[in-house]
């Protein structure tokens, strides 16, 4: 499994990006920091963004990202959550107040954006995620990111407490190969 951190502060200054990871070059895990770590070109890469929670620092180049590649789309990008973060996106973010709705963009059959809610173990680029609710203000998770192919797993928990699950999880990989909180 292939891991950038193309950012992962809770802000932004010269020196410090908001949160955001690659993996394998295709899957975001959150999208705070994008557009300062990626090209436009790469950008059209990605293809599933697996969001944390809806706070700013972890979203905020989601729609930048949808903009910057709308017309090179040939498949609608997958934002990928539990349903609640989803309904958090949905209701604050992809509201035609803040930003347009893009999973209606340009046409609802052709939109350039799909929501793609779980709460069960999913499969996305190959990749198994199981999701764990974690102690954060607002619906947060953290997730087990597992590569069979590689026999490897990581977790990134975009911002959490003290939260038993998320470490439960953690102890049952035995080829857990790094942790990110």
């Amino acid at each position: 499994m292939k891991l950038q951190v193309l950012g992962c502060a809770g802000g932004e200054s010269p020196d410090h990006r908001a949160t955001a990871f690659l993996l394998n070059d295709r899957l975001l895990v959150d999208a705070g920091s994008v557009m300062q770590g990626m090209s436009i070109e790469a950008q059209k890469h990605i293809d599933a963004v697996l969001v944390t929670h809806a706070h700013l620092d972890h979203i905020k180049d989601l729609g930048f990202i949808l903009d910057n590649t709308f017309s090179s789309r040939s498949t609608p990008l997958r934002l990928a959550a539990p349903a609640s973060v989803i309904q958090d996106l949905k209701q604050h973010i992809f509201n035609w107040v803040i930003w347009p709705d893009f999973s209606v963009l340009p046409e609802p059959e052709q939109a350039v954006m799909t929501w793609l809610p779980f709460e069960h173990p999913i499969n996305l680029n190959g990749l198994t995620i199981t999701s764990c609710a974690v102690n954060h203000p607002g619906n947060a998770f953290g997730y087990l990111i597992e590569d069979a192919a590689e026999d490897v797993s990581i977790l990134i928990s975009g911002d959490t407490a003290s939260t038993e699950a998320i470490w439960e999880l953690a102890f049952t990989q035995k080829n857990l190969a790094a942790i990110f909180v």
